[in-house]
């Protein structure tokens, strides 16, 4: 991603909205549906890791030359992560804080 896409990154207002969730929402209920409940977690990746993946190495430069879009950029994916975070605890009853602790107070 450019500096300029990165920017412009806004957390979804309604993560349940999003094309990705809504793929794994339906594999949730399918599984739901065929068993009669769902338990587990999806193990989430930290705010660091996908920054490198959306950014490469420039992630790495960023941390040391460009501190506001590294800033936002954390921003945006921590908010992302809560809110998904969120989501599988109400269906689940838990959520994975085995990668990310952010979600550990959900």
């Amino acid at each position: 991603m450019s500096d300029r896409e990165v920017l412009e990154l806004k957390a979804p207002e309604d993560i349940e909205k999003e094309p990705a969730m809504q793929k794994v929402i339906s594999l949730m209920d399918t599984l739901e549906e065929e068993y009669g409940y769902i338990v587990g977690d999806i193990p989430m990746h930290s705010p660091a890791n996908v920054s490198l993946d959306l950014r490469g190495q420039q992630y790495f430069i960023d941390l040391l030359e460009n501190e506001e879009l590294v800033e936002h950029l954390h921003s945006v994916i921590t908010e992302t992560i809560w809110k998904f975070g969120q989501y599988i605890k109400r269906r689940t009853g838990t959520v994975s804080i085995s990668l990310i602790r952010i979600v550990g107070s959900i």
